[in-house]
């Protein structure tokens, strides 16, 4: 894999850095894609965080959205599954910034 990067986007001081991946992939998939790039899952823990995240990954909306859902188009390291509206990140710790529900569904 080849990425155009510069070397303050790679060495960056900001807390939350996220390279979107404009591939439609089924949850599992993406969570492998990300391990075998030694990478996680992006999870939004401030509303800065957040639009960052939102604004990076919009432009891509239409490739990755699944033709299934209405809004959803990108994956986090977050899930409700189980337990809708308590969100907690992939080692069951409740979240406590749970605003990405929302920005996804007021749009």
């Amino acid at each position: 894999i080849e990425m155009d990067m510069n070397q303050d986007e790679i060495c960056s001081q900001k807390q939350f850095v996220a390279t979107v991946f404009p591939e439609r992939h089924r949850w599992e998939e993406a969570h492998k894609y990300c391990q075998d790039l030694k990478m996680v899952m992006a999870i939004p823990l401030t509303d800065e965080d957040n639009d960052q995240l939102y604004t990076q990954a919009l432009p891509f909306a239409g490739t990755c959205q699944p033709p299934n859902h209405s809004k959803a188009f990108m994956w986090l390291a977050a899930t409700s599954k189980g337990h809708p509206g308590n969100w907690t990140n992939m080692s069951h710790q409740k979240l406590n910034y749970t605003n990405f529900n929302e920005k996804a569904t007021s749009t």
